[in-house]
């Protein structure tokens, strides 16, 4: 599917080069891309170890993992629908087939990955939303394999269940634990996984920042941003396609009511139609596994359900002929599928899709899969990630922080921005006013907004915002103020001066400007607050040198958040008189392009 979409993305974008695609991508989509091929490396690298080694339940397991990689790396990119995109990116990496579509895979990936987000947007981005999420997340594997029963063999598999239980506990002497007790169990069981889980990619993510950049992260190859192309021999119709989403539910509705051999006449001239259209199928329906599965349900029916009533157990031909129905439409279901997965390949689909939204995914494909080597090296030799996962994780999430960031820088991003830190208190606002000053006297128009801070009693009591361009100031917080209503933190802001700030920030304002300073950028704009807004539009609006100011300790947050490579650093203990040559050297080579 993923290959689909990208090769008619570059057919019908052919004249396209990398930097004219990268910039149709949102800093929402970019960053999303590195987080779902981050999971999707995940995901095919444990799951290939998990699935050699048997491991029973590697679906739930993989999925607390892709749960806790989420978590964590939405401690530094926790843009509103992030983990949402960064799923369905997942899903369509996880999804790769010559031939096919692979829907369940892809629906379970993209199901978990809406779950985290609905919880974060309705709990918060806290303990209790990421939990809570991740929990029901990881709920979804053996919910979904359940539904994917039912949907094959019908309600009959629940009471072959059950009965199946029954004669096991029967025989084991187990009387104090029901049939759905075990479900119930399992699902309790993998919530607190998915919640444990949860909490360690919180802890994960905040340190991952702190780790030492790899060098392979700015090891950019442009060839692997080729696809291969995709299987030209299958032919498509979009007549088939509707054919088999109609017959699918129809088949499913009648089946109940009709004999045996009539079901057993369709499937077969169905299957036999579907193999013969479809190349893909045969290799499905050679799988032993398969058809082991469907003898033994078969088997299992005939031993155990004589009826839906009867308490004893006997091998019956009304058991037999019900586990031969059930095995009769879990093969047309099977087949079904398969087709319907064929037919969403139809290039006519694809256009469909495409025309409503899909270039943001085809492009972050590109971007996904260009980073995709990179970050699997990342993770580590297969012992390494066994026996030290939060490890590799964290290292892979910082991989992908750097690889993003230079790539922005190299492909995208035109604006420097430059950066004055320090410690709280350190006398940021007070080197960026002298700053300006200089810069003024230069001849540099300068705009943008700069909140000096004042004291009462050894305390910080509140902040005022100026605009540069016009020297007039707010109030924008005070710590006890009866009037503003609206609370960040210790402070209450006053909405007039936030207004006030941010239209001093906006790019129609800023429009005869060289440069704009903004102060501060901190744990507010983090959380989606404070000066965010202004910030995300002047560098995806404007051509303009920045400056921010950053508390040290959100240096790194910040610049991962809007994919900052900065250009200059300063703190307060640098010279101004540096600074200003700095900036000078800066906007001139900027004003030149």
């Amino acid at each position: 599917f993923s290959f689909s979409i990208l090769h008619k993305f570059r057919t019908n974008k052919a004249t396209m080069n990398q930097k004219n695609i990268s910039h149709s991508v949102s800093p929402l989509w970019l960053k999303a891309s590195l987080l779902g091929s981050a999971w999707a490396s995940f995901e095919i690298i444990l799951g290939s170890i998990l699935h050699n080694l048997h491991f029973p339940l590697t679906g739930t397991l993989l999925s607390a993992l892709g749960m806790c990689l989420l978590v964590a790396g939405h401690q530094f990119w926790n843009d509103r629908g992030i983990l949402l995109r960064a799923g369905i990116i997942c899903a369509c990496m996880k999804s790769i087939s010559p031939s096919a579509l692979i829907l369940g895979p892809m629906i379970g990936i993209a199901l978990e990955a809406a779950i985290l987000e609905m919880s974060v947007r309705l709990l918060g981005k806290n303990r209790f939303g990421y939990s809570i999420g991740a929990g029901l997340a990881v709920c979804t594997p053996f919910l979904q394999k359940i539904v994917n029963l039912i949907i094959d063999f019908g309600m009959n598999i629940t009471v072959l269940y059950q009965k199946s239980y029954e004669f096991a506990a029967k025989n084991l002497g187990v009387h104090t634990i029901g049939a759905y007790d075990i479900l119930w169990i399992f699902l309790v069981a993998s919530f607190f996984l998915g919640a444990m889980f949860a909490l360690f990619g919180m802890q994960i993510g905040k340190r991952v920042l702190e780790l030492p950049a790899s060098p392979s992260a700015i090891a950019i190859n442009d060839s692997s941003l080729s696809f291969p192309e995709v299987e030209s021999s299958q032919r498509f119709s979009l007549q088939l396609f509707l054919f088999h989403a109609i017959a699918l539910p129809a088949f499913l509705f009648v089946q109940s009511t009709l004999h045996v051999i009539v079901i057993a006449s369709v499937v077969t001239i169905y299957v036999v139609f579907a193999l013969w259209r479809y190349h893909f199928m045969r290799k499905r329906f050679l799988s032993p596994k398969l058809w082991l599965w469907f003898f033994g349900v078969t088997v299992l029916a005939g031993m155990l359900l004589e009826n839906s009533t009867n308490a004893h157990f006997g091998f019956s031909l009304h058991g037999l002929l019900t586990g031969i129905t059930m095995t009769l439409r879990a093969v047309f279901v099977v087949s079904a599928f398969s087709c319907i997965s064929i037919e969403l390949r139809n290039p006519k689909v694809l256009d469909w899709f495409l025309r409503r939204g899909m270039h943001n995914i085809a492009s972050s494909l590109t971007i996904a899969f260009a980073a995709l080597p990179t970050l699997t090296s990342a993770l580590g030799s297969q012992r390494a990630i066994m026996h030290h996962p939060s490890a590799s994780l964290a290292r892979v999430l910082r991989t992908a922080v750097e690889w993003l960031q230079y790539y922005h820088t190299q492909h995208i991003q035109n604006l420097p921005v430059c950066i004055v830190t320090g410690e709280l208190h350190s006398g940021k606002t007070t080197f960026v006013l002298k700053l300006i000053e200089q810069l003024q006297q230069n001849r540099v128009r300068v705009g943008g907004i700069v909140a000096p801070g004042f004291w009462n009693t050894n305390e910080r009591d509140g902040f005022n915002v100026i605009d540069v361009q016009t020297g007039k100031q707010l109030p924008l917080c005070r710590r006890d103020a009866k009037e503003f209503t609206e609370v960040i933190g210790p402070f209450k802001f006053d909405k007039e001066g936030l207004t006030f700030g941010a239209e001093a920030l906006s790019p129609a304002k800023l429009e005869q400007c060289d440069l704009v300073v903004i102060d501060e950028v901190g744990l507010l704009e983090l959380q989606g607050k404070g000066w965010k807004k202004s910030l995300d539009e002047i560098m995806s609006a404007t051509s303009l040198p920045i400056i921010i100011v950053v508390r040290s300790s959100f240096v790194q947050r910040v610049c991962a958040q809007w994919l900052i490579h900065p250009t200059h650093v300063w703190n307060t203990s640098h010279s101004v008189e540096d600074a200003v040559k700095d900036v000078m050297r800066v906007v001139r080579k900027q004003n030149r392009r």
